[in-house]
């Protein structure tokens, strides 16, 4: 006679169980990292952006209306939520090409900057951070042959990378 009801104890159990579980891990994944670097080649220098693809999209919906135009789309939102100048100059930052990866959009930018001769990069970043608090931008620098790295939030949008 108490089968059953063990049975049934196993089921609420189980589902009170799973139930948790969801509701933790959709708490933990409002955590999300973008990822940021600094590329330098010859005579310029590359910005590639991995970000959530969910994310990105969701934070271009108000305003891309045409996404036909993603790449003008991309451009827009990271030239309104990141921002780089070059000793004192500020860069423009032109999309290159985008590529859909299953979690994440891999953006490649060019920038209208030459790598020599950098002593200073101010940096300003709050992507993603106006639809998601937990958002972290890593910003990874690879000029002047030293990589360096940088931690980027809601308590932090801007830094200044000296060499």
């Amino acid at each position: 006679m108490r089968e059953p009801r063990t049975r049934l104890s196993f089921l609420v159990m189980s589902t009170l169980s799973l139930f948790l579980s969801l509701l933790y891990s959709s708490e933990f994944h409002e955590f999300k990292i973008g990822r940021f670097e600094l590329r330098p080649a010859d005579d310029k220098i590359t910005l590639f952006v991995r970000l959530d693809r969910y994310n990105i999209l969701e934070a271009i919906r108000p305003v891309c209306s045409d996404y036909n135009k993603l790449d003008k789309c991309f451009e827009d939102y990271i030239n309104s939520h990141f921002s780089l100048a070059f000793n004192g100059e500020e860069a423009t930052i032109k999309h290159r090409e985008h590529e859909f990866k299953d979690e994440f959009i891999e953006l490649y930018f060019d920038l209208d900057v030459s790598p020599n001769g950098i002593t200073r990069i101010d940096v300003f970043n709050d992507a993603l951070l106006e639809l998601y608090t937990g958002q972290e931008n890593i910003l990874y620098s690879m000029l002047n042959d030293k990589r360096r790295s940088f931690r980027m939030n809601k308590d932090r949008t801007k830094t200044i990378i000296t060499y």
